[in-house]
């Protein structure tokens, strides 16, 4: 995704689903339609600052589209533990910090609430490739 999207549409939306291992990105024109979509790769052999740059650095393109209404970022998961919880939480907020910064908006949406919209009714499961 190196280029500016444009569209003759009114607005465009992007949505985030924040990971230290794969960041979703997709951008959606009014409809709903899919513009473009992209996953932000790191790997593990990185210590985690390195990764959330390489992360912000990917989500970089954001503030300069043209016609962009909102951001909507999947919000944190309250009920996961573990190490990785203090990661999460952190690349979360530093995509925010990065959003407030450009003055970009943005909204963050619950996980279970995000994922229930995406995949329909039930349990709301799906791989990040899906979502």
């Amino acid at each position: 995704m190196s280029e500016v999207c444009t569209t003759k549409k009114e607005r465009v939306y992007v949505g985030i689903d924040h990971s230290l291992t794969g960041t979703g990105v997709v951008l959606l024109d009014q409809d709903g339609c899919i513009l473009e979509q992209k996953l932000i790769k790191t790997t593990s052999d990185q210590i985690d600052e390195k990764r959330m740059i390489d992360i912000i650095d990917g989500l970089s393109f954001i503030p300069k589209i043209v016609k962009l209404k909102c951001v909507y970022i999947e919000g944190p998961s309250y009920m996961s533990s573990g190490q990785a919880v203090l990661q999460m939480g952190a690349l979360h907020y530093l995509i925010r910090i990065f959003l407030y910064r450009k003055k970009v908006k943005y909204k963050i949406i619950a996980p279970g609430s995000l994922k229930k919209f995406i995949c329909g009714p039930g349990n709301g499961n799906a791989k990040k490739e899906f979502m």
